[in-house]
């Protein structure tokens, strides 16, 4: 997935990230064999942040 560009955001990076990977293996059946290609992922902060309001009901 893209490398994050400052120091502070690899969590944001590993939480959406997963979030993107879990979407795509919940959607799609691969062959064993077939690696799974990730290098479109992109993590979306302000998206996370979001998501984590609403959750947490400050949305």
């Amino acid at each position: 997935m893209a490398q994050q560009q400052n120091s502070y955001d690899c969590g944001v990076f590993v939480v959406d990230g997963t979030r993107a990977l879990v979407s795509i293996l919940a959607q799609e059946e691969l062959p064993a064999h077939e690696p799974l290609n990730l290098d479109n992922l992109v993590a979306d902060r302000q998206g996370l942040l979001v998501r984590l309001r609403t959750y947490a009901g400050l949305g």
